[in-house]
């Protein structure tokens, strides 16, 4: 496995990646309802549920990947 440093990249990407889905926000703000701030970020992230965020990194797949073109 890749060092800390070289995962930490990846841990930001997908983060990123995963916060801009919309059933994502929609789960953590509970359906728009709540705003997020450092008070509560933490509380909200935890009403999103694994199966939003594997959905959200899934439908963002092809962005992970760099293909070349001969």
């Amino acid at each position: 496995m890749a060092a800390t440093s070289n995962q930490a990249a990846y841990v930001t990407l997908f983060a990123n990646a995963v916060a801009t889905n919309a059933t994502v926000l929609s789960d953590a703000t509970q359906a728009g309802t709540v705003v997020l701030t450092t008070g509560n970020v933490a509380a909200q992230a935890a009403l999103v549920t694994d199966a939003h965020i594997d959905a959200a990194i899934a439908g963002m797949f092809n962005a992970f990947i760099r293909f070349t073109t001969a």
